[in-house]
């Protein structure tokens, strides 16, 4: 697979002790520093990742609704516009196909949002199912830049960047379009450290002055990057899982202690009859 790059990957190439290929082929940065500094300083203070490696997948129409919930083993019917939830994606035999997050926009607009690694195969799953859905898939992760900030004093940071959104009533696993100097994003109060935090969805075209923002503005509150070893220690301290070391199609949500997300109630979705 070719190595591919992220709009950040100039700083990355700059500043991280080392590149490595990770999922989907992306070129990852190990660490800036010490991985023991960068871990202790998101539990202490707040760091910023790059987790554009994500895929972000848009889905509109009539049928958005209706196809999300076959696909996720979630309920989503009784979302708000504004919440995101997290859920699998199972196949007919009840295997994870990815586990992802869903964010609803209105009754016909929705995002999943794939892991680095089956992000491709993710998208051809959610676009195959969306035949004659009335529903249109569209693959945004080019489009789209994902840095994360996160740590006990990622509010107080942000608060003094953001405009648009009060984030003291920003509630978690809720997300609101905002600004950060000219730069108009989405930020949605989640992650993958088990700390507070918040992921900003930023056009990817914008996305390297942002993160050169984000590095000087929030000197003061001690951000810092942090890499994938940290990343890897910060999720494995709070038993987060990762799809392809904890997670793949030979198991089902109940083999990685996901169990509790499937929703049983919904008559229908792919891979209910296995589960």
């Amino acid at each position: 697979m070719s190595e591919r790059r992220t709009p950040f990957y100039d700083f990355h190439s700059r500043s991280a002790r080392n590149l490595v290929k990770g999922g989907g082929g992306f070129m990852f940065p190990t660490s800036y520093a010490s991985s023991l500094e960068e871990h202790l300083n998101v539990r202490r203070n707040v760091g910023i990742q790059d987790l554009s490696t994500m895929g972000e997948v848009d889905i509109k129409g009539p049928g958005a609704e209706r196809l999300v919930r076959r696909l996720l083993v979630n309920e989503v019917q009784d979302m708000e516009p504004g919440q995101l939830r997290y859920s699998t994606m199972c196949n007919e035999d009840g295997g994870v196909v990815d586990d992802v997050t869903v964010y609803k926009f209105d009754d016909e607009h929705f995002m999943i949002v794939t892991g680095s690694g089956p992000r491709e195969k993710a998208y051809r799953w959610i676009s195959e199912h969306a035949v004659g859905s009335s529903a249109y898939v569209t693959d945004l992760t080019a489009a789209i830049a994902l840095p994360v900030v996160q740590g006990p004093r990622s509010r107080g940071y942000l608060k003094t960047v953001v405009e648009g959104v009060d984030l003291d009533e920003l509630r978690f696993f809720r997300f609101a379009p905002c600004r950060i100097g000219d730069v108009e994003l989405l930020i949605s109060r989640s992650g993958y450290t088990g700390e507070l935090g918040y992921e900003l969805y930023t056009p990817a075209d914008q996305a390297a002055a942002l993160w050169e923002h984000i590095l000087q503005t929030g000197r003061e509150f001690n951000l810092k990057p942090y890499g994938l070893e940290a990343m890897q220690s910060l999720r494995i301290e709070k038993s987060l899982p990762l799809y392809g070391p904890d997670i793949s199609e030979e198991d089902t949500p109940f083999h990685v202690g996901l169990g509790r997300w499937i929703r049983f109630d919904k008559r229908d979705f792919v891979g209910r009859e296995a589960l």
